[in-house]
């Protein structure tokens, strides 16, 4: 989402609801602990969205998507953290203006720190800084590669090999992964073969 934010330059902003847990609402109580507090904040912000316009990703539910003609709007959730972006500026205003209505939240203004990412504007792109810089670019290029490889039996204990991929959004890094391989193959070819699986997933599912 900060790499299409980034391309298409939305507005990122961010807020926060104070004291989201205790707007749920419990179907009983726990002696040691409201262990189903978090599940029924979830689950109000939810029907809030949605009640609002809002659609939620089917294979992302922290995801809430809504289109008007040439408006778009995103909302990410976490917890009681939200990151909203999109083109439409008045309809962010307006479901910020919603959420405080209903739960009072904390308006943190232009994204900065979300999921212990420090995220920095400027007018070529987003810097990201987990720990190091993962740069998304502004240029407007919105296509979709994957790579893949595999090192063949490196692990002398094991003799297990070691599969890495990366997926790019235009010039954008948006997501990769190394871990060793559960099985023993029995060639490099094999190998490089589970090393295209997530590629190959992703390739069925867009299709």
């Amino acid at each position: 989402m900060l790499a299409l934010a980034a391309a298409k330059k939305w507005h990122l902003k961010q807020l926060d609801v104070n004291t989201a847990f205790l707007h749920g609402d419990l179907d009983k109580k726990s002696l040691y602990g409201l262990k189903q507090a978090s599940r029924q904040w979830n689950i109000k912000l939810t029907q809030t969205l949605v009640d609002a316009g809002y659609k939620q990703f089917f294979d992302d539910h922290s995801l809430f998507i809504k289109k008007q003609s040439q408006s778009f709007t995103a909302i990410l959730v976490y917890v009681d953290d939200l990151v909203l972006t999109g083109n439409d500026i008045g309809e962010i205003n307006s479901i910020k203006q919603d959420l405080d209505d209903k739960f009072k939240i904390k308006d943190l203004g232009d994204l900065k720190y979300f999921l212990g990412m420090e995220v920095a504007r400027s007018n070529s792109g987003s810097g990201s800084r987990p720990a190091i810089g993962l740069f998304f670019s502004s240029t407007f290029n919105l296509h979709l590669t994957g790579f893949a490889d595999a090192d063949w039996a490196t692990c002398a204990d094991t003799r297990r090999s070691i599969s890495g991929y990366c997926f790019m959004l235009g010039n954008s890094l948006i997501s990769w992964k190394s871990k060793k391989q559960t099985t023993v193959a029995k060639s490099s070819a094999e190998a490089e073969y589970r090393s295209l699986l997530p590629l190959v997933k992703l390739v069925g599912y867009l299709s």
